[in-house]
């Protein structure tokens, strides 16, 4: 009877040893294989997070605290199965953001001085600051005494200031720091985003090739000085332009701006058609084409050209946007200037011939006018009157007079 309850009992624990203990095999989805760390998986962002939008005139400072929203999320190994289809790409993969060139890195970030009114030489020292906005409406105003004040506003890109004893600084809507804490800041593939950049420190001193056709504002500062009155500025809009920049000015970019140094510039010519294809050249000797009269030929509806002194600083410009194909313009070049273009080919300019005009003009008026007048007028007003005059005069008025009144006295 013991045996037979022994056996009942192990056929008992075995069943349960079965049931809760069996072995499954693995399927491929299951695979404890670590994750490629190439995969990008630890970069994924919780589905409550939402990436900024990207603002010109700022950036995150390198040691600012990020708010838990904004952290990156473990990876999680309860699941190893590919994502869903139906994932928004919001909350799987964020690419890292493009670095904002136009508010630069600092040395100490502490070193930012929050919105409010400063004196020089009271609350700040005499220097150069660099003004970075918080948001669209922020307000720059400059003062001092009864000087007319300075404002900037809105400011939508960072901004540097000279400040000297008595000036007053206000900002409303950003911060600022001493220029002495950025580090410099540089081009992304040869654009330079909206914002202000310094000659010589972000922007090697040198000559170059800025902006598009249709697509250029920007304007170089001597000085940003700006209560002083002894600081001048050139804006330059719609041409490209080809200019000589150098260290310690300024030049502000009011849209994100294509800068090429002056040797890398483009430019071709046709030897069978006799003509310059698109692109920037130097006028003179040993350069890109000799100076004398060309013609600028459409051949593109969009089009433009300009043309300046090549080598000097704040250089003025002419030139023209979208010129008829039908309007060809004849353009005499000198030696030390440049000429830019697209969607024209250049030509050199060709006198027209002129062989029938001078023959047709000296010998009709000659002829016809010396002839007609000397002979009329001299004949006919000489010969009429002398002679009607002296006849008829004299003889009336001596023959009547002596005869009457003599006579008449001796009879009485």
């Amino acid at each position: 009877m013991k045996r037979k309850l022994i056996s009942a009992v192990a056929l008992i624990m075995c069943a349960i040893m079965f049931l809760f203990c069996g072995c499954k095999p693995k399927s491929n989805d299951e695979t404890t294989v670590p994750p490629d760390t190439d995969a990008a998986i630890d970069n994924i962002i919780g589905d409550d997070t939402e990436p900024a939008p990207e603002d010109t005139t700022q950036s995150a400072q390198p040691a600012q605290s990020v708010s838990p929203a904004q952290q990156v999320q473990a990876t999680k190994p309860a699941s190893k199965k590919p994502a869903s289809t139906t994932q928004k790409p919001a909350q799987t993969v964020k690419p890292a953001p493009t670095p904002n060139t136009t508010t630069p890195q600092v040395e100490k970030p502490s070193a930012w001085k929050k919105a409010g009114t400063y004196t020089c030489d009271k609350d700040i020292t005499a220097g150069i600051y660099y003004v970075k906005p918080n948001d669209k409406n922020c307000r720059v105003t400059l003062t001092k005494g009864d000087k007319k004040p300075v404002e900037f506003y809105p400011l939508s890109y960072g901004l540097f200031v000279e400040m000297r004893k008595g000036y007053v600084l206000k900002i409303e809507n950003g911060e600022f720091i001493s220029e002495r804490e950025l580090k410099p800041m540089t081009s992304s593939n040869g654009v330079y985003k909206l914002g202000t950049y310094r000659i010589g420190e972000d922007i090697p001193a040198g000559e170059y090739v800025i902006g598009e056709f249709g697509n250029t504002d920007f304007s170089i500062l001597n000085s940003v000085d700006f209560l002083s009155g002894n600081n001048y500025a050139i804006t330059y809009r719609g041409l490209r332009v080809y200019v000589k920049l150098e260290a310690g000015d300024y030049i502000i970019f009011n849209k994100d701006t294509k800068v090429v140094q002056a040797k890398d510039r483009t430019g071709s010519y046709d030897e069978k058609d006799k003509s310059y294809g698109g692109g920037t050249y130097l006028v003179g000797a040993n350069q890109d084409m000799k100076a004398g009269k060309y013609v600028l030929v459409p051949t593109d509806d969009r089009n433009g050209y300009s043309t300046g002194a090549a080598h000097i600083n704040f250089s003025q410009i002419t030139g023209e946007l979208n010129v008829k194909k039908d309007k060809s313009i004849i353009i005499e070049l000198k030696d030390g200037q440049y000429i830019s273009f697209e969607g024209f080919k250049l030509v050199e300019y060709v006198e027209p011939a002129t062989t029938e005009k001078p023959t047709e003009k000296p010998t009709e008026k000659p002829t016809e006018k010396p002839t007609e007048k000397p002979t009329e007028k001299p004949t006919e007003k000489p010969t009429e009157k002398p002679t009607e005059k002296p006849t008829e005069k004299p003889t009336e008025k001596p023959t009547e007079k002596p005869t009457e009144k003599p006579a008449e006295k001796p009879g009485t």
